[in-house]
C-alpha cells in the first residue's frame, strides 16, 4: 500500500512537471497550479476557488463552481487530499503541498463525464420544461434537437462540442422559461383588465370601443407572439395593451383636474403672450373628455400645456432680446452724447432702430413667429452695435480733423474751405449719417492738410523770393518799385488764403527775379561804375556827355528796364574805355612832345639861325604852341580837343622839317630836301657857267 501510494505521489508530480497533459484518448485534462488564498483559477468549465487555509497549515478549503452548480471541499495533506468533487467524475481536485497563504493543487477533468453530466442536466431541464407546460412545443422541440445533437458530439468523441452545446441550451431553457412566465403573467393581466375596466379603478366602467379594440388587438398580437416562442414582443404587446385601457381609466379620474391646472396654468401668462393655439387644444380635450374618449382629452391637454410651454419660451426669448435691445438703445442714447459748438449737441443716432422694433419684433411676437422676431431682434442689436462703432469712428474723426483745423488756425492759415466740409460733416453726423460725415472730416483734414502744404510751399518760394529781392536791393535795384505790384498782388492772394495762386505769383516774381537782363545790368552796372571810378580816380576829367549817358542807364536801371540799362551802361563803359584810352594817349604824347621839345627843338632852332631857315623856327613855333594847346585842352577835360593837338604834335614831330619825309627815314630830318636840291642845283648851274 506504501509502495502504490509512493507511485501516485511520483505521478502527480510528473504531472506537475509537464504543466496541462492529454491522457487517456482526450478524456481526462490535468492540470497543477500553485493557488493564493482569495484567488480562483478557470479551467474546462469550472471556477476553482482556494477559500482559506488552517492555521496549522495542514488543510485547505477550496469552492468548486461547475454546471453542476456549487460544492465546497476540505482537503488534507495528512488525510484525504483528493476528492471527486460533484460525485460524478467530472472533476477531481487532489491537495499537493500547502504554504502560509497558497496551496498547490490538481485539477483533473474528465470531459467524457462532464458531458454526459451535461446530457443528463439538459435532459431533465427539457423535461421539467415539458412537464411545465409553460413554453410553446415549438421551444420545446428546438431543445429536444439540441439534445439529439449534444449525444451525437457524445458519440463521436467531441465532448466539448457537446458540453457548449448543452450548457448554451440549459441557458436558454433557463432564459425562455423566465421571459415565458412575464409574458404570460402580462398576457393574464391584460386579459382581465380588458374584460374588467373597474380592476384599474373602481369608477372606470368602460373604455370607448376605439380604445377596446386596439387593446384586444395587441392582445392577440401578443398570444401570436408567444406561442411562436417570441416571448420578449409578447410582454410588450400585452403591457401595451393593458396600459390602453389603464391609461383610459386613469385619465378619465384626472381630466377635470389636470384641464383645471392646465387652465390656470394659462391663464396666470400674459395677456400679451399668443396663446391661442394652447386654447385650441384644451378646447379638444374638452370635445374628447365629453366624447368619451379621455385618453385623447389628456392627449390634448399635454399637448396644450407643451405648446404653451414652446410659445411662451419663444415669447420670453424674444422678449428678453427686445429688452437687451432697449437696454442697449438707452445707455448709447445717454452715453454718446457730444457738445459741440455754442450748446449745439450731437447725439447718436437710434431712433429710426428704435421705431422699427414694434414692426420687426413686437409684431411678430404677439403673431407667434418667435424665431422671425427673434432673428430680427439680433439684426437691430447688430445694427446698434455698428451704429456705435460708427459713431465712436466718426466722433474720433471729428477730433482728429477739429485738432488739424484749429491748429492751423491758430497759426493764420485760411481754412475757410476745410471749414466749410468739417461743417458739412458735422451736420451729416447731427443726422447719423455717419458715413458721410467721416467722409467730409477726412475730406476737412485733408483739405487743410493741404492748404497747409500749400502755404508752406508759397511761403518756401516767398522767402526765397525775398531773398532775390533783397539781393537785388543791395545791387540797387529799387525793388520795392520796381515790384511792387507783383509783391502786393502775391501779398493779397497769400492773405486770402489762395496759397496755389500766391505762389504762382512769388514764383512769376522770382523768376522775374531771377531774370538774366537784371543779373546782366547788375554786372554791366557793376563794371561801368568800377571804370567810371576808376577813371576819376586817374583824374581824367570824364564829360558831362558820358555822365549823363550813365545818367540815362541809371533811369533804365531804376525804372526796371534792364536790357536799355545793360545797353546804356555797355555804350558808356566803351566811351569811358575810349576816353581813358584817349587821355592815356594824349598825356603820353604831351609828355612825350615836351620832352622833345625841350630836348630836340632847340637844335633845330639852332640849324635854322645858322642856315637861315625859317621854316624850322616856324615849326618850332607851332610845336610848342600846339603842346601848350593840348595841356590846356587835356586841363579841361577836352581830351577830343587835345586829341587833335596831339595829332599835330605828332605830325610835326615826326616831319620837324616840314619835307614831308618822316623823319625816321629822313636823311637830314633838321634840314628840308627841297634845300638839299636847290643847292645842287644852284652848284650846278654854277658850274655849268664856269666851265661854259
Amino acid at each position: 500500500m506504501r509502495k502504490s501510494l509512493s507511485f501516485f505521489l511520483i505521478f502527480l508530480v510528473l504531472l506537475d512537471f509537464l504543466g496541462n497533459t492529454y491522457i487517456s484518448a482526450g478524456v481526462l485534462y490535468t492540470k497543477t497550479i500553485w493557488l493564493n488564498r482569495g484567488d480562483s483559477d478557470e479551467y474546462y468549465y469550472f471556477t476553482i476557488t482556494l477559500e482559506d487555509i488552517d492555521v496549522l497549515g495542514s488543510s485547505a478549503m477550496i469552492g468548486v463552481s461547475g454546471i453542476q452548480g456549487s460544492q465546497d471541499i476540505v482537503l488534507q495533506l495528512s488525510g484525504q487530499n483528493s476528492i471527486d468533487v460533484f460525485g460524478d467524475e467530472s472533476i477531481t481536485i487532489t491537495l499537493l503541498d500547502l504554504g502560509s497563504s497558497s496551496a498547490k493543487i490538481t485539477i483533473a477533468v474528465d470531459v467524457e463525464a462532464l458531458a454526459n453530466v451535461a446530457y443528463n442536466l439538459l435532459k431533465n431541464k427539457i423535461q421539467e420544461a415539458e412537464d411545465a407546460g409553460l413554453l410553446p412545443q415549438s421551444k420545446i422541440d428546438t431543445y429536444k434537437n439540441s439534445l439529439d445533437s449534444a449525444s451525437s458530439y457524445i458519440k463521436i468523441g467531441d465532448y466539448i462540442s457537446a458540453i457548449d452545446l448543452c450548457k448554451t441550451t440549459i441557458t436558454s431553457i433557463d432564459e425562455d422559461t423566465k421571459l415565458a412566465k412575464d409574458a404570460k403573467k402580462a398576457i393574464d393581466n391584460a386579459t382581465l383588465i380588458i374584460n374588467n375596466p373597474k380592476l384599474v379603478d373602481k369608477d372606470c366602467n368602460s373604455c370607448p370601443e376605439s380604445i377596446v379594440s386596439t387593446a384586444n388587438t395587441k392582445l392577440k398580437q401578443a398570444k401570436s407572439a408567444f406561442d411562436s416562442g417570441d416571448f420578449i414582443s409578447a410582454r410588450d404587446l400585452a403591457i401595451e395593451a393593458a396600459t390602453l385601457i389603464e391609461e383610459c381609466c386613469k385619465s378619465c379620474k384626472i381630466y377635470p383636474d389636470k384641464e383645471k391646472s392646465v387652465e390656470n396654468f394659462l391663464k396666470s401668462q400674459s395677456s400679451e403672450i399668443p396663446l391661442d393655439p394652447a386654447w385650441t387644444k384644451i378646447n379638444d380635450a374638452k370635445r374628447e373628455y365629453e366624447n368619451g374618449d379621455c385618453i385623447k382629452a389628456i392627449h390634448y391637454l399635454d399637448t396644450a400645456k407643451s405648446l404653451a410651454e414652446d410659445i411662451i419660451k419663444g415669447w420670453n426669448n424674444a422678449k428678453n432680446c427686445r429688452s437687451t435691445l432697449l437696454s442697449m438703445i438707452s445707455e448709447a442714447t445717454s452715453k454718446y452724447v457730444i457738445s459741440y459748438g455754442t450748446g449745439t449737441k450731437i447725439q447718436i443716432a437710434l431712433a429710426d432702430i428704435e421705431d422699427r422694433i414694434y414692426p420687426e419684433i413686437t409684431e411678430y411676437m404677439r403673431k407667434g413667429y418667435f424665431s422671425t422676431a427673434v432673428t430680427n431682434c439680433n439684426a437691430l442689436k447688430t445694427e446698434v452695435e455698428d451704429r456705435i462703432k460708427a459713431f465712436e469712428q466718426t466722433w474720433e474723426q471729428m477730433n482728429k480733423s477739429y485738432s488739424v483745423l484749429t491748429t492751423l488756425q491758430s497759426k493764420g492759415y485760411k481754412i475757410d474751405s476745410a471749414w466749410e466740409a468739417y461743417n458739412k460733416a458735422i451736420k451729416f453726423f447731427q443726422e447719423g449719417s455717419y458715413t458721410k460725415a467721416s467722409v467730409e472730416f477726412e475730406k476737412a483734414k485733408n483739405i487743410a492738410e493741404q492748404i497747409e502744404s500749400y502755404a508752406s510751399e508759397a511761403q518756401r518760394i516767398k522767402n526765397k523770393t525775398e531773398s532775390c529781392l533783397l539781393n537785388l536791393k543791395t545791387n540797387g535795384i529799387n525793388v520795392d518799385i520796381i515790384f511792387k505790384e507783383d509783391i502786393n498782388k502775391a501779398e493779397k492772394l497769400y492773405s486770402s488764403g489762395d496759397y496755389t495762386e500766391a505762389e504762382k505769383q512769388w514764383t512769376v516774381i522770382l523768376k522775374k527775379c531771377q531774370d538774366p537782363d537784371i543779373a546782366n545790368a547788375i554786372k554791366q552796372r557793376k563794371t561801368t561804375y568800377t571804370r567810371y571810378s576808376q577813371i576819376k580816380a586817374e583824374k581824367i576829367v570824364i564829360p558831362s556827355s558820358i555822365s549823363k549817358q550813365l545818367q540815362e542807364a541809371d533811369e533804365y536801371f531804376a525804372s526796371g528796364k534792364f536790357k536799355e540799362a545793360s545797353a546804356q551802361y555797355a555804350k558808356v563803359t566803351e566811351q569811358l574805355n575810349n576816353l581813358e584810352r584817349t587821355a592815356k594817349d594824349a598825356m603820353n604824347e604831351i609828355k612825350q612832345s615836351e620832352e622833345f621839345l625841350n630836348s630836340d627843338v632847340p637844335q633845330y632852332e639852332k640849324i635854322s639861325k645858322l642856315l637861315g631857315i625859317p621854316q624850322l623856327k616856324l615849326r618850332a613855333k607851332i610845336l610848342k604852341e600846339s603842346i601848350e594847346n593840348a595841356s590846356k585842352a587835356y586841363a579841361s577835360g577836352d581830351y577830343s580837343k587835345a586829341a587833335k593837338y596831339v595829332s599835330k604834335i605828332e605830325e610835326i614831330r615826326n616831319d620837324m622839317d616840314g619835307d614831308g619825309i618822316p623823319d625816321n627815314v629822313d636823311i637830314l630830318p633838321q634840314l628840308p630836301n627841297y634845300y638839299l636840291l636847290g643847292g645842287i642845283v644852284v652848284l650846278l648851274l654854277f658850274l655849268i657857267n664856269i666851265f661854259k
